[in-house]
């Protein structure tokens, strides 16, 4: 496997002034809940960006960091993802990632930074590329825990044109990135408003959900994996769909809630969401059936900003039981408000819908800037 080019093809050792991994301290980090921000290949996003949350966040001590001689992390360094399900992700470490002035790799991240003869942008943009990923992937050896080792990343072969062409490709894949900075900003203001427009909702009296909603449980049919026969039809379980299966129970549009599970608390996706068409639904998720459908999209809106943790019983194990989401309490204004108000949010929607695309598109711009340069 190689990246096609005109220009010669070289290793990656002789573009490198460093390519090192970190390491933590004995017995982990789990103990930690403050100091320096210890990244692993969780931290390394699909989208080649660094991903931190509050909850993901761990930490060596100070005085291990200051100690450490390899695997501190400076603006514009190249974390790739060493081992594991996803070895060969890839991010490009920006400071303003996160909001610590020092951070350092663990054992599971390879740290690279070129030398004068190599623009640090043109090689990550090399190696996030569809190619550079197949590359990456090609060169993982090991069998139950597969990974990239110093050795085989060292040996891969990248093309190098000069080093103004490099900074053409750089230059023109930074005004796709800052086009698509500006989406995500677009998008974010338009999700603000929509959330606006959901807490004005507080305005209004409150009612159970029980009063405005059919329950529809009893149809729900959880199905093994092993017992599913393959087919078209979504099957819808906690958080989303989880599988396609040969027959449907439902053929309409309702709205699902989950019943169970970390996301509960967790919310790192909707615990609302609707299905619509031919679906099979398992007993992980509740359907509610609604009368009026602006009713039952400000219901979905409202609960994915609601926070639900009197309605959830259970630690280890999350539930959002029926008695509990029946007694939840919506604010509604009359029906004719309510259509107003989802009109306004789906023009919203529509412009997220565009820029999103906008955004989807732009991964396929930048592999075309590489062919154009290199091949």
């Amino acid at each position: 496997m190689k990246i096609e080019s005109k220009f010669e093809q070289v290793k990656l050792d002789s573009m490198l002034s460093v390519l090192e991994s970190g390491k933590r301290p004995k017995g982990g980090v789990g103990e930690y809940q403050n100091g320096i921000p210890s990244l692993g290949g969780e931290h390394i996003g699909l989208n080649g960006k660094i991903k931190v949350f509050k909850d993901n966040l761990k930490f060596v001590p100070v005085e291990y960091f200051e100690k450490s001689k390899q695997g501190k992390i400076k603006n514009l360094d190249i974390l790739i993802c060493k081992d594991g399900a996803l070895t060969g992700k890839i991010a490009l470490f920006y400071k303003n990632d996160i909001d610590f002035p020092q951070s350092i790799i663990n054992e599971h991240v390879f740290l690279l930074r070129t030398n004068q003869n190599t623009n640090q942008k043109y090689l990550f943009n090399i190696l996030f590329s569809s190619k550079g990923q197949e590359l990456l992937k090609s060169n993982i050896s090991g069998q139950a825990q597969g990974g990239l080792n110093r050795a085989n990343l060292l040996n891969i072969k990248i093309p190098l044109p000069p080093k103004e062409v490099q900074e053409k490709i750089v230059t023109e894949i930074d005004k796709l990135e800052k086009r698509d900075i500006k989406a995500l900003e677009g998008i974010k203001k338009f999700q603000n408003s929509i959330s606006q427009y959901i807490q004005e909702l507080n305005n209004h009296s409150k009612i159970n959900l029980s009063d405005i909603a059919e329950n529809w449980d009893s149809k729900r049919k959880p199905v093994t994996k092993g017992d599913r026969t393959k087919g078209k039809y979504p099957y819808y379980g906690a958080s989303g769909i989880v599988d396609y299966v040969s027959g449907f129970i439902l053929d309409d549009t309702v709205l699902l809630i989950s019943e169970d599970g970390a996301n509960l608390k967790s919310r790192v996706y909707p615990i609302a969401f609707t299905a619509s068409g031919k679906i099979w639904v398992n007993n992980h998720a509740h359907i509610l059936k609604f009368d009026n459908i602006a009713t039952h999209k400000l219901v979905e809106l409202y609960i994915n900003q609601l926070d639900i943790s009197e309605y959830i019983t259970g630690q280890a194990q999350p539930k959002l039981n029926q008695n509990n989401l029946n007694n939840i309490k919506i604010p509604l204004p009359p029906v004719k408000e309510q259509e107003r108000i989802v009109a306004e949010i789906e023009k919203l929607e529509i412009k997220i819908k565009a820029l999103e695309k906008q955004i989807a598109e732009i991964p396929k711009l930048k592999e075309n800037i590489l062919k154009k340069h290199l091949e």
